[in-house]
């Protein structure tokens, strides 16, 4: 069975999950509207979400919660809880966020800071607690 995820937010701001399965068309609401978490009210919002390559790897969620910051969090089906991981200070909210899970050791995170200058970050995949680095270029 395949699991789907789809993430937005909703009139009043708040970062929701819907989820479901392909043996069904039905979507029920996920844990992560339980959080409250409230997205930046801008005209443009960055939100991404990365997903695992399987059950065991997470699903990454990027979002603008202000005008520069984002916040991240992960998830994982075994729980269905989502984790804070932490906060992305100095970034623009209104731009894009992009993550890639490169086939080697690591993953990557592409976020345009208030300067308007893309930054890529990266991590080590076999440690979700990892600290991110600077890709330096």
């Amino acid at each position: 069975m395949l699991l789907k995820l789809w993430s937005d937010v909703d009139t009043k701001n708040q970062v929701r999950q819907r989820s479901g399965n392909n043996n069904s068309t039905a979507w029920t609401e996920g844990s992560l509207g339980g959080l409250g978490l409230k997205a930046w009210d801008g005209d443009l919002v960055a939100m991404t979400a990365c997903w695992g390559a399987n059950d065991s790897a997470p699903i990454r969620l990027v979002y603008a919660s202000s005008n520069d910051t984002f916040e991240e969090y992960l998830w994982r089906k075994s729980d269905d809880t989502w984790h804070f991981q932490g906060g992305w200070l100095g970034y623009n909210g209104a731009s894009g966020v992009s993550c890639y899970r490169s086939p080697g050791d690591y993953r990557y995170m592409g976020l345009i800071n208030t300067q308007s200058e893309l930054e890529l970050w990266y991590q080590n995949k076999k440690n979700l607690t990892a600290e991110w680095q600077k890709c330096k270029f």
